[in-house]
This record gives structure tokens, C-alpha cells and sequence, in this order.
């Protein structure tokens, strides 16, 4: 074969081999893991939460989608989605969208400003937090919270009290009150026991 007309192929094949190493190094630096579990109440099954954590370099991405339903004197549905993502460690922005029974849905969001963040709900007074956030609830699911005191809750846009009660185990404790246990086994979230107020359930990893 020609020299010259070899050289012409390799150039031909040069843009496609560069762009398939680009699309290799991007799959590489991507980090996906699904975690799921299964709520119950007094033992029964009410519902399920499945939330996913994305690597990509400097950014961390988590969706979560919470599906309950339990019987008081009616039957109740809750549904609760959330999707917050961190950069360097520190939480970039946070949208909560959640529906229960019939009270209709709400929406509430966290996005990072120069001074600190900025909480809004629905169509309330946005609310100015004037601190760095580094922990939320989010990342509970996925990082055992070794020497933490507090931890953000995205969906009420408040901070919680953290304590460790026991080998691997933390109470989370919010401003009314409300507590709920977390049990870890190897940095990851095994089971959660919650104080909902008017119910209390827990959650359990899937096998």
C-alpha cells in the first residue's frame, strides 16, 4: 500500500479513536450505586424508598423516590422525590417535591448563594441560611456521619441534631422534637427507625 495513503487512513481514524477515548474516560469518571429499601410499619410492608448516587469528578448527584402508603382512618398515600447535588463537597442545590393524601403538593428548594443559601416553599418567604452546608440528609443513605453534630434536612430547610447512640449507630433529632435512629454496617445505611409524628415506621435495606 502507499505510504501516503496509509497516512491518509490513519488520519481518517485519528477523530473517531480520540472520541472513543473521550466517551471511555467520561464512563470511568462516572459512579453510579442504587440503594433500596423496604419502609414498614409494626413489621408490615407500607412502602419503599430507592435513591441513587452519581459520581461524576468534583460533583456527586442523589435522587431519591419515596412511595408509602398506610391506613388511618383513611388511606393515605405519600410520595416524596428529591434530588440534590454537591460540588466540591458542598451542597450546590436541593429540589424536594413531596404529595400527601389529599393536601396537595409541595415544593421546596435550597440554592447556594455567595453569602450561603437561599430555602424557599411553595409560594412562602424565601428563608436565608448564612452558613456552609456539607452534610445532608441525602447522604445519609450512603455515608456513615463519623464525627458529625448536625445534619441538613433539604425538604424542611432546617438543621438537625446528631448524636452517636451506640457502635455505628446515630439519633438524628429534629427542631419539634421528632427523632430518628440510623444503623450502619460498613459506611452504609442498613435500617432507620422514624419518628413521623403521627406514625413511626422503619426502613430496611433490600437484599
Amino acid at each position: 500500500m502507499d505510504i501516503f495513503r496509509l497516512k491518509g487512513k490513519l488520519n481518517s481514524i485519528k477523530p473517531l479513536v480520540l472520541l472513543l477515548f473521550g466517551l471511555s474516560c467520561l464512563t470511568l469518571s462516572s459512579q453510579s450505586l442504587t440503594l433500596k429499601y423496604r419502609i414498614l410499619h409494626k413489621g408490615k410492608v407500607m412502602g419503599s424508598l430507592e435513591t441513587t448516587r452519581v459520581k461524576t469528578n468534583d460533583s456527586v448527584r442523589y435522587n431519591s423516590y419515596v412511595d408509602i402508603e398506610y391506613h388511618l382512618l383513611a388511606t393515605i398515600r405519600i410520595q416524596h422525590q428529591n434530588s440534590t447535588v454537591y460540588l466540591n463537597d458542598i451542597l450546590l442545590q436541593s429540589k424536594v417535591l413531596s404529595e400527601v393524601g389529599k393536601k396537595g403538593k409541595n415544593f421546596s428548594e435550597v440554592k447556594k448563594t455567595k453569602e450561603g443559601y437561599v430555602y424557599t416553599k411553595n409560594s412562602d418567604k424565601p428563608i436565608s441560611i448564612n452558613q456552609s452546608i456539607s452534610f445532608s440528609v441525602e447522604r445519609l443513605f450512603f455515608d456513615e456521619p463519623i464525627g458529625l453534630s448536625k445534619v441538613f434536612s433539604e425538604e424542611k430547610g432546617e438543621f438537625h441534631k446528631l448524636e452517636t447512640s451506640g457502635a455505628h449507630q446515630y439519633t438524628k433529632t429534629a427542631p419539634n422534637g421528632h427523632k430518628s435512629v440510623y444503623h450502619y454496617e460498613n459506611g452504609t445505611l442498613v435500617k432507620t427507625e422514624i419518628d413521623a409524628g403521627i406514625i413511626e415506621f422503619e426502613m430496611v435495606l433490600s437484599d
